[in-house]
């Protein structure tokens, strides 16, 4: 799913890209499921640096995949 909708231009597992590395995220925004769904679905600005992170749309990615995806990244 990070691929196929985008994610990983951006993000990886363990080290920054563009955006934050998926395990600083999850140490972030632990607990913050809701919230974290809500950002990548609406698009976020300051939370992890200056560069906003743009909306995805459900035309990218389904609304159960990015549940699904959410869960994983939490998990690192």
């Amino acid at each position: 799913m990070m691929k196929t909708s985008g994610c990983s231009v951006c993000h990886s597992i363990d080290k920054k890209i563009v955006g934050p590395a998926y395990k600083d995220v999850a140490a972030k925004r632990k607990g913050e499921q809701d919230a974290l769904e809500h950002a990548v679905r609406n698009g976020s600005k300051g939370i992890y640096g200056p560069i906003p992170m743009p909306a995805n749309p459900p035309t990218k990615i389904a609304d159960a995949d990015l549940h699904d995806l959410v869960v994983w990244i939490l998990t690192k």
